[in-house]
């Protein structure tokens, strides 16, 4: 996942660009648009918060959603290949996860007791710098443990401009490179349809967008209650999602909710409608998963936090008590040093294990590219020299080589960690120079 140089002024071009509400709206965006472009944009004040923000952007990236990706590329998850909707319970405004899980799906449906939020009006520069920093500070919980606290979100939605989520997924869209088509402002039929409404009235929001491969998605959000009482009165929301089928469910740090007795519409519902479920151990309990799929675990899991202690599962420690550590850190029990991760799926829908490496591939960490060739001694990172490959009229840097993707993984994400946080992995295949991707997809061909 590439940045690029100026993502947040295309964030609030695109923002402020497709709203289809009334002339009023329209024009305000228009005027807010051709500020950025004026003066404002080189407000040197402006441009020091926009570094910020791209700076703990880039953090995030190299701390935790790459080696997350890289994870789930080798696993090779059939659900990484579905273009099929995806259901987000208590996602709340996190789409930056469920799109790193599910690449390929045309439909993402997230759920939070957040505001939805409007269009900011922006007066001058202070207001601007403000504004990013408002931004900024609502992410701080994702940048730090990759998840967002709804406690903490209610306190920072209830700013004059940061009202709501749809300014987190605007941003998110523009920092993966992603064009916006149009965004609307919804409410939900007694029937489970989507209509058009004014947006403080509004329970959902939906943005169109056009990824950087040129596909076309949605991403809805809604405010909704996903209590028993709360479904009872409205019967629409999962009329809808029914109407969504196939559907894979995910869920990352959902305070065990779906433990509760009070949650069990839903639980069950979720249970019964999804394809399959993605989820740490914060979402349906084991027990009940088993009861209707096969479950594979993946990392470590002896405990819950102190703030979870109603969410421990003793039968899920027995499930992982031979699993290694992920390679990476997410949701609530990596401040006791381990994540767990459950796929919930159907037999015939267990993700393929990697095969042994071959000698036919050799393994490098690419730390940089250049137009022009630069001295190697540089470039030394954890006491080793990269080689100078050039390739494509650019000179590479790489790391290497090494036996196998496991331990060239774990080289990457130490420099990384070093002094080179775009350092990506290199396979060559008797030479030639092949994806990640294809690697896999070659590796699990041949245990078939």
């Amino acid at each position: 996942m590439r940045i690029k140089s100026f993502y947040l002024l295309i964030f609030l071009q695109f923002f402020l660009s497709y709203i289809a509400f009334s002339q009023d709206e329209t024009a305000k965006s228009n005027k807010l648009i051709q500020t950025l472009k004026g003066k404002l944009i080189q407000s040197p004040a402006y441009i020091s918060q926009l570094e910020k923000v791209n700076s703990d952007w880039q953090i995030l990236q190299s701390k935790i959603i790459n080696p997350f990706d890289e994870w789930l590329i080798q696993q090779n998850f059939t659900f990484r290949k579905s273009t099929s909707t995806v259901y987000y319970p208590f996602g709340g405004p996190d789409f930056l996860f469920v799109q790193t899980i599910y690449p390929n799906s045309e439909k993402y449906i997230l759920a939070g007791l957040e505001n939805i939020g409007t269009i900011p009006t922006i007066n001058n520069d202070q207001e601007w710098i403000n504004y990013l920093k408002q931004l900024n500070q609502a992410l701080r919980y994702l940048h730090k443990a990759g998840y967002f606290v709804t406690k903490q979100m209610t306190e920072d939605f209830k700013q004059s401009d940061l009202d709501g989520v749809v300014h987190l997924f605007l941003l998110f869209l523009a920092q993966l490179d992603m064009q916006i088509e149009q965004i609307e402002f919804l409410s939900l039929s007694s029937e489970g349809n989507l209509a058009k409404c004014a947006p403080k009235q509004a329970t959902a929001l939906r943005i169109s967008f056009i990824t950087n491969e040129n596909k076309s998605k949605e991403l809805i959000y809604f405010k909704q209650n996903l209590a028993n009482q709360a479904l009872e009165k409205e019967k629409a929301y999962q009329l809808f999602l029914s109407k969504q089928k196939p559907f894979h469910t995910y869920m990352k740090s959902a305070s065990y909710i779906l433990f509760d007795k009070e949650f069990t519409v839903h639980r069950d519902f979720i249970l019964n409608q999804s394809s399959d479920i993605f989820q740490d151990d914060s979402g349906i309990p084991l027990a009940q998963l088993q009861k209707q799929f096969s479950v594979d675990a993946y990392g470590k899991y002896t405990a819950t936090t102190k703030s979870f202690p109603y969410g421990f599962q003793a039968d899920l420690k027995n499930l992982a008590a031979n699993n290694k550590k992920l390679p990476f850190k997410i949701g609530y029990n990596q401040w006791i040093e381990e994540t767990i991760l459950l796929y919930a799926h159907n037999k015939q829908e267990k993700p393929v294990i990697s095969a042994k490496e071959t000698g036919i591939y050799k393994f490098g960490v690419q730390i940089a590219a250049l137009s022009i060739p630069i001295n190697n001694e540089k470039l030394k990172t954890l006491g080793m020299i990269p080689l100078e490959i050039r390739e494509e009229q650019m000179y590479k840097y790489i790391i290497g080589y090494f036996e196998n993707y496991e331990e060239t993984l774990k080289i990457k994400n130490k420099i990384v960690q070093e002094n080179f946080p775009h350092a990506f992995i290199v396979i060559y295949k008797n030479n030639e120079r092949i994806s990640t991707n294809e690697y896999f997809t070659q590796k699990n061909k041949a245990l078939n």
